[in-house]
């Protein structure tokens, strides 16, 4: 279906109201970033030199949940969504399964992935009320 000037649908009746919220489908309502902050690390021993990066985010951040991925977390996070991919990600080196599950914790989760050696320096919320 071709859309045309500012996006409206020149097929579409100009006599019938937009649908209202309460009755819109669920691929009808407006996408939204669930306020979710993702990081990992191998294990809960997270060193001590990312303890400032990583509180930067909850401090700034306040209202948001909080998740943290260790390598046995997102292997059964993985073997959970993803099974047929389970066996390849357990194979994979570090560094690699940590580009995978950040991406597959994205798709099923939403939310925000931050590296724990990368500070928050402002909060998310003014930019996702703007989307």
């Amino acid at each position: 279906r071709r859309l045309g000037k500012l996006g409206t649908d020149p097929s579409a009746s100009s006599s019938s109201p937009p649908p209202s919220p309460q009755k819109r489908t669920e691929a009808e309502q407006p996408w939204a970033i669930p306020r979710i902050i993702h990081q990992t690390w191998k294990t809960n021993d997270v060193p001590a030199k990312f303890e400032e990066a990583i509180s930067s985010w909850r401090r700034l951040h306040l209202g948001w949940r909080f998740e943290f991925w260790d390598d046995a977390r997102g292997s059964r996070f993985m073997h959970e969504h993803f099974p047929q991919y389970a066996r390849a990600y357990d194979a994979m080196s570090g560094i690699k399964r940590a580009d995978v599950i950040r991406i597959a914790l994205l798709h099923v989760l939403g939310g925000v992935y931050a590296d724990i050696d990368v500070e928050a320096v402002r909060s998310f919320d003014a930019l996702l009320s703007a989307a």
